[in-house]
């Protein structure tokens, strides 16, 4: 897994970003990214969450503590699809019990 600069580094270059228009984005100083991606500084607790946003990333991700970025959305899809087909099942019933009534 990778650590904070690298993350930051490769989300930043994901969207073709200079370090510059990343800290605009931010509304940081325009040598904060750099301070970040040359380990020279560590971000504050509110800067990790502005990032997090920009990027539509995880903190854990963001770190380096996982490697899933959207932990939230990866846990919830399988159960998602549980539901959907219970309720398709459920549905079916419904209509099953439709018919029966009619042709009573």
């Amino acid at each position: 897994m990778a650590a904070f600069p690298e993350r930051l580094r490769q989300l930043r270059e994901e969207r073709c970003m200079s370090q510059r228009e990343l800290s605009a984005a931010i509304h940081t100083n325009h040598c904060t990214i750099y301070m970040f991606e040359s380990e020279k500084s560590q971000p504050r607790a509110d800067t990790i969450l502005e990032l997090c946003r920009y990027f539509d990333v995880s903190a854990d991700y963001l770190l380096g503590l996982s490697d899933v970025r959207h932990a939230e959305a990866d846990a919830i899809a399988p159960r998602l699809e549980q539901v959907y087909a219970a309720l398709f099942d459920i549905r079916k019933l419904a209509q099953d019990a439709i018919t029966t009534v009619k042709e009573a």
